[in-house]
């Protein structure tokens, strides 16, 4: 679990310093940040939404003792656009973010990466799309022959 965690940590910090993407503030997501009101500028929370740890292993053996097994995390960035922009920035941004999300992925780990429609946030007050990634590991572990 360490090991996908600090992948999936690793991802986001080389996402975040993508030069298309410097000037945007990253926050966690469900992290209780306050944001101004109204929102001034693109905000994009990020949170891990899911791990799926495999309970199926891949093969019989990988290598000399060792085991593999499927594991996925799903990683959403939630962008936020600004009161006065309307959204109208926001596909553009998104597929920024997507294409970011692709050349930073040095471990290939990445199976999708899906951008949602527009929504309202009712907190926010303002609109946004979701970036979500799929992103898949096999982690192998020794065992006894």
């Amino acid at each position: 679990m360490k090991q996908i965690e600090h992948s999936v940590s690793t991802l986001v910090r080389k996402i975040k310093r993508d030069e298309r993407l410097k000037d945007y503030t990253f926050v966690k997501g469900f992290s209780g940040v306050e944001h101004p009101e109204p929102l001034t500028k693109y905000m994009i929370a990020v949170s891990t939404l899911d791990l799926d740890v495999g309970t199926k292993f891949v093969g019989e053996n990988v290598g000399e003792n060792l085991k593999g097994r499927l594991e996925t995390a799903t990683v959403k960035f939630r962008v936020y656009a600004p009161k006065n922009d309307g959204g109208d920035g926001l596909l553009t941004l998104c597929c920024d973010l997507s294409d970011a999300i692709e050349k930073c992925d040095t471990l290939n780990v990445c199976e999708d990466v899906k951008i949602s429609p527009i929504a309202f946030d009712n907190d926010a007050n303002t609109v946004y799309r979701d970036v979500v990634a799929t992103l898949s590991f096999c982690v192998y572990e020794e065992v006894a022959i």
